[in-house]
C-alpha cells in the first residue's frame, strides 16, 4: 500500500517509535544488536540505509563494520546499495529529527567511503535512485 507524505505523518506508529528496546543480555560473541535508523528497498534491486547521528557524534566502529558488510554483501549479490550517514542538530532528545533535511556527512557505496557533498538525505537519495535508473536492467 502506498501512502502520501501527509498520511505517513498521521500513521499511529509515532508513540512506538519512542519506545526503548533494551538489548542488555543480548551479547553474542563480541556483538550486540544495533538498530537501523532508516531503510528503503526498491524492487529487490536497490537498498538504501540511513544512520542519523547528533552533530559531532561519530559512527560507532561496530555499526560501521556492520553497515559495510551489509552494503558489500548486497552489492556482491548484484544489488545497488548505499549507506548515508546523516547529521542532525536536535540536541533535545524530545525534539523530532527531520530525516529529509539532515545533512549527509559521509556515505558508503562501491566498497568506498565518500565525504558528504553538502546535500541532505532527500537529495542524496534522489541522486542514488537516479543513478540506479540509469543502470542497465533497472526497472521501476
Amino acid at each position: 500500500m502506498k501512502y502520501t507524505d501527509e498520511e505517513m505523518q498521521r500513521l499511529p506508529f509515532t508513540p512506538r517509535m519512542k519506545q526503548v528496546i533494551d538489548y542488555s543480555g543480548m551479547r553474542f560473541y563480541n556483538s550486540t544488536p544495533m538498530d537501523i535508523d532508516g531503510f528503503i528497498e526498491k524492487n529487490n534491486r536497490a537498498f538504501v540505509f540511513y544512520e542519523y547521528k547528533l552533530k559531532g557524534t561519530p559512527l560507532a566502529e561496530g555499526q560501521q563494520y556492520a553497515y559495510v558488510h551489509l552494503v558489500d554483501s548486497l552489492q556482491a549479490a548484484g544489488k545497488k546499495a548505499v549507506l548515508f550517514v546523516c547529521e542532525h542538530k536536535a540536541y533535545d532528545p524530545t525534539e523530532t529529527v527531520t530525516a529529509k533535511t539532515a545533512m549527509v556527512t559521509k556515505y558508503y557505496c562501491g566498497k568506498k567511503w565518500f565525504n558528504g557533498v553538502g546535500k541532505n538525505a532527500k537529495d542524496m537519495t534522489d541522486a542514488f535512485f537516479q543513478y540506479c535508473e540509469n543502470c542497465k536492467g533497472w526497472e521501476r
